[in-house]
Order: structure tokens, then sequence, then C-alpha cells
């Protein structure tokens, strides 16, 4: 179940972090017009921790089956 979390947790932070870096400008954040190499740094960096999120999320064969009781 941490494992579970964990991934859900980094996934979710990259999503935000691409997210406001990509609308930047277009929410008001932006500094100057145009697509700058900060924003370009924050959104990759968005992208790598959705990716490692989903890579770090578990697999069916990872999932324990010792509470379940046979009937």
């Amino acid at each position: 179940m941490l494992r579970k979390s964990f991934a859900l947790v980094v996934a979710a932070a990259g999503i935000m972090l691409a997210f406001s870096f990509l609308a930047a400008d277009a929410i008001g954040l932006g500094g100057s017009p145009g697509f700058g190499f900060r924003q370009i740094l924050g959104a990759t960096t968005g992208l790598l921790l959705i990716v490692v999120g989903i890579a770090a999320w578990p697999k069916a064969d990872d999932v324990r089956h010792d509470d379940i009781r046979p009937e």
C-alpha cells in the first residue's frame, strides 16, 4: 500500500508541476512573453515525475494476497 501511495503522490506532483509550468503565461505567472527555459525545465521535471510515478505503480504480480481467505 505504501508503494501505491508513493507512486500516486509522485505522479500527482508531476501533473501539478507540469501543468503550472506549461500554463504559466496563461494564468499570469510568466515573467516574460513566450516559452522560456524555466518553463521548459519545469515542464520536463513534471513529466519526469509523472513517468517515475507510473513506473513505481505496483503491478498485479506485485500485489500480496496474504489477507485473502479462501471460501
